[in-house]
């Protein structure tokens, strides 16, 4: 990794921007609150809920740090504010074949609140997702045990930013160069 730093930073600042705030952006939340169970209608035994906070208000995420730049992001609220009613989808590995899940507004009529449809809301907290995950998907046939036994507890989310604000400064005593994003 140490040889990998090194090239980024001869690069400079504006070639590691154009890579780590590209046009598509992806956040890993390493501590995201998921809870995944069973949904509790026995007429919907083959679905499972999903709920989590793919992102939350306030976070601070470190995009990139060497010993010549640090770059952070973090999320204000009412940034999603404008596409909840988007076409989102619930993918494995941010891999659109693997989809089991849909925004429910842009699903058909009749199929809004059903399997494979997913609901997503803001509160104070972040952004929210509430899936009902098909179990005859067989993405979902994959993903289940590895949420049931803890192998997998976290989400992660795309996007592109349509606003933000940069914050530049160099921190006391390195000199490195700090960006900071606050995404509106």
């Amino acid at each position: 990794m140490a040889g990998q730093t090194d090239v980024l930073d001869a690069l400079g600042l504006d070639a590691i921007l154009s890579i780590v705030a590209g046009e598509i952006r992806i956040r890993d939340r390493a501590h995201a609150e998921v809870s995944w169970r069973a949904s509790g209608d026995p007429e919907k035994k083959n679905i499972r809920i999903l709920i989590g906070y793919p992102a939350v208000f306030g976070q601070t995420y470190t995009l990139y740090e060497s010993d010549s730049y640090k770059i952070t992001e973090e999320i204000a609220p009412g940034f999603f504010d404008a596409v909840l009613n988007d076409d989102c989808h619930l993918n494995i590995g941010h891999d659109r074949n693997t989809a089991m899940c849909r925004n429910s507004p842009c699903m058909p009529i009749d199929k809004r609140g059903g399997p494979g449809s997913m609901d997503l809301s803001v509160d104070a907290h972040g952004l929210r997702v509430y899936a009902r995950v098909p179990m005859d998907d067989l993405d979902a046939q994959r993903l289940a045990p590895k949420l049931d036994h803890g192998i997998m507890d976290q989400m992660s989310f795309a996007f592109t930013v349509a606003e933000e604000e940069r914050l530049e400064s160099r921190e006391e005593g390195t000199g490195r160069q700090l960006v900071h994003y606050i995404l509106k």
